[in-house]
């Protein structure tokens, strides 16, 4: 966890902020089940804070506190508060705690097996999850890590209680991406 904490506190620290909210989000966000919302490694809160101004109820994680703290001092953020849990998603069992959402959200990251199996405890029943990140094609073109991208399809059948609402391989402004909206089934 150390070396992960260390590492994006350096990206936050030396690269401008983005307060940009997500392609993908701003396509979907309609689609998202309002209310409470997970936001996993939401770096500055970029899309947290979006997604506050749209009316959730925003729970941000991360490993990151710099990202925290530029959330906190973002200008437009003063009337939004947005929870924030500092932990490493790599292990995840902390969130177990947490009450359960309505909507989950996952932007440029790709979640390890044990935190993607876990999305189905967090989520109600009819609850939505958004799943955007880099794909194999971006790994190729810019040596992004081939073990963080998504494959073409690869959660097309991950979960058994959830329905696919929509899968798309495009490109925007941030590069070559793949995107899935998920609803949990009601029973």
């Amino acid at each position: 966890m150390e070396a992960d904490r260390l590492k994006w506190n350096e990206r936050y620290l030396t690269k401008p902020d983005n307060n940009t909210p997500d392609t993908y989000l701003q396509k979907n966000l309609t689609q998202l089940r309002k209310s409470r919302l997970l936001d996993i490694a939401g770096g500055n809160g970029r899309n947290a804070l979006y997604l506050a101004l749209q009316g959730f109820d925003v729970t941000m994680v991360d490993i990151a506190e710099v990202g925290f703290q530029r959330l906190a001092n973002n200008k437009q953020n003063r009337n939004f508060p947005i929870r924030t849990i500092q932990i490493d998603l790599d292990e995840p069992d902390a969130l177990k705690s947490e009450n359960k959402f309505d909507s989950i959200v996952c932007i440029n990251f790709k979640p390890q097996l044990a935190l993607l199996r876990l999305f189905s405890q967090l989520l109600l029943p009819n609850g939505t999850f958004l799943l955007c990140s880099f794909n194999e094609l971006q790994a190729a073109e810019t040596g992004f890590p081939l073990d963080k991208s998504l494959k073409f399809n690869e959660f097309i059948d991950f979960f058994p209680d959830f329905v696919l609402l929509d899968y798309q391989r495009f490109e925007d402004e941030t590069g070559k991406r793949d995107g899935y909206l998920f609803r949990r089934n009601a029973w």
